[in-house]
This record gives structure tokens, sequence and C-alpha cells, in this order.
């Protein structure tokens, strides 16, 4: 009886103290708005005071791609000079360019979910190249935006970005 009852004290010991311990720990989740709608589709980007412009993520477990349709860039005061260069260098006009990554989505245990995606700048056709950099963003707690920096290789400097959901 004695061996009964100090068994089920031990029992109900490690009980306790795993139900104490993982009290103590704090809850871990992925952002509510990205398990509920997932990180891959349509995401509209800000960078800087440029217009905004939309973004496909795709993703399969940890990789991730990134596409965007032609974006104008005719009318963008930023790209006068370079759209000049480029007039001189292959003698038509560039009236708009395209983004194509491939990385990484990481998310450890007690981080946020973050995101790194090596980026190819191409003229709207998408068969020239004209800059690379990279794209490091994370979730915001709520899930419902991806914040950080763009480098451009090209310019050797980053910009703050954000891609939220589109309404």
């Amino acid at each position: 009886m004695r061996r009964a009852l100090l068994a089920l004290g031990l029992a109900l010991l490690a009980v306790a103290a795993v139900i104490g311990w993982r009290s103590l720990r704090p809850a871990v989740n992925p952002p509510v708005a990205l398990v509920a709608t997932g990180l891959p589709g349509t995401w509209v980007a800000t960078v800087g005071a440029d217009p905004p412009f939309a973004l496909t993520l795709l993703q399969q477990d940890s990789q991730v791609a990134l596409t965007s349709e032609p974006m104008p860039i005719d009318t963008r005061e930023g790209w006068a000079s370079y759209r000049a260069f480029w007039l001189r260098l292959t003698g038509t006009e560039l009236r708009d360019i395209r983004y194509r990554g491939k990385g990484t989505v990481l998310h450890e245990l007690g981080q946020p979910l973050t995101v790194d995606i090596a980026w190819i700048l191409y003229n709207g056709a998408g068969d020239t190249q004209i800059d690379s950099g990279n794209l490091h963003v994370t979730a915001a707690p709520d899930g419902r935006s991806l914040d950080g920096k763009l480098w451009s290789n090209g310019d050797q400097a980053d910009r703050p970005i954000v891609l939220r959901r589109p309404r």
C-alpha cells in the first residue's frame, strides 16, 4: 500500500511540475493572421515614399519565392536619370520593372517569423537584369504586416519596406 501511495504521490508531483513549467514558459505561437491566411499570396509593398506595388510570395516549406507584375516607372521622378542611362545603353525606353527572388522563411521558437529573399530587378519584359539585392522582413506581432529593409546592390543602401495584405 505504501508503494502505491508513494508512486501516486510521485506521479502527482511530476504532473504538477509539468503544469507549473508550462505556465511559467511564455506561449509561442505564429502570428494569428499568418496562421489564418498564410504567408503565400499577394502583399502590397511600400518602399520609402514610392507608390505602393504588389508582390506575390509563394512558399514551400521553408523556401519562399517572390515575383511582381511589371510596375510602371516612366512617371516616377526617382527613375528619370536611370531611364536616360538605359536609353543611351540599349536604345530602348525603360517603362516598367519587375522583381523576382528566392529565399527562406525562418520561424524559430520564441522569435518572430522572418523572411529573407535575394531579389533581382528586371526590365518589364523580364529579360534583362537591372539590379539585385536583399529583402529582409519580420512579421509584426499581429501578423498583418511584414516590416524590414530592402537592400539595393546598385545603390549600396537599404530602404525601409512594409508589406501588407491588400484590403
